[in-house]
Formats: structure tokens, sequence, C-alpha cells
């Protein structure tokens, strides 16, 4: 495999890199902490949710962020790849 075509698949792998997914799942999340709210209102019950909710949102966020660098070095050694 010569060093073009190397390049043409570091960039396909780029893609298949899933950071769109962490988001998604934060997105879930935010309104199950609203589902959350309406049935237990304002509770201890329900912030004891609404924390690990939080927890679980901070993880994934920074899940998304590794995910996007992940990502963007593949893209980088793509590049560089086609350069040389």
């Amino acid at each position: 495999m010569n060093i073009q075509e190397q390049a043409q698949q570091l960039a396909a792998l780029a893609d298949q890199v899933p950071d769109g997914q962490a988001q998604a799942i934060v997105g879930e999340l935010e309104g199950l902490r609203q589902q959350v709210a309406a049935v237990l209102g304002d509770t201890s019950s329900a912030q004891e949710i609404h924390g690990a909710i939080g927890q679980a949102v901070e993880q994934l966020t920074n899940v998304s962020a590794m995910l996007e660098q992940v990502k963007q070095v593949v893209v980088e050694k793509a590049n560089h790849h086609q350069q040389g």
C-alpha cells in the first residue's frame, strides 16, 4: 500500500470515530432530567437523580472531547501522509 492509499484509508477512518454519539446521549440525559423534574418536582430524590445525571453528563462531555481529539489526530496523520 502506498502512502496515498494510507492517507485515504486514514481519512475514511476519521469519519468512523463516533464523536457525536456521546453528545447524543447527553441530549437524552437532559431530556430525562426534565422528565424527572416533572415527575418528582424539587425533592431530595429528584436532586439525587439530577446529581447522578450531572456526573454522567460531565463524563460524557469528557469522552466526547477525547473522541474529537482522536478524530483530529487521525485527520492530521491523513493530511501528513497526503503531503508525504
